[in-house]
């Protein structure tokens, strides 16, 4: 008899533009992505941060409670006044190297 599978058939798969086409398909894309970063910066820029933060002041928070029950609830301002205080100096460190660099 016939073969009475039921799989549907599937398109063949779609490739991509080829030569001149597919790198200016490339091209277009990474400007658009560029230019809506820029265009987005100043909201996602405060988020980010925050995101950062957030991340990194829970794995503190959580590693102190684990390391010193007793500072209970507390360990969440420990860690966020650690991870702020590390932010801070970090970006003071950049900008002093970044002064040498210029020559100010």
């Amino acid at each position: 008899m016939g073969d009475c599978s039921l799989q549907p058939s599937s398109p063949p798969p779609r490739s991509a533009p080829a030569g001149a086409a597919g790198n200016a398909l490339i091209l277009i894309a990474a400007v658009i992505t560029v230019a809506a970063m820029h265009w987005l910066a100043p909201v996602v820029t405060p988020l980010t941060l925050a995101l950062f933060l957030m991340v990194m002041a829970d794995g503190i928070a959580q590693g102190l409670k684990a390391r010193a029950p007793a500072l209970g609830d507390a360990a969440l301002g420990v860690a966020l006044v650690l991870c702020v205080s590390g932010f801070a100096l970090v970006v003071f460190l950049m900008a002093e190297s970044g002064s040498g660099l210029v020559g100010v």
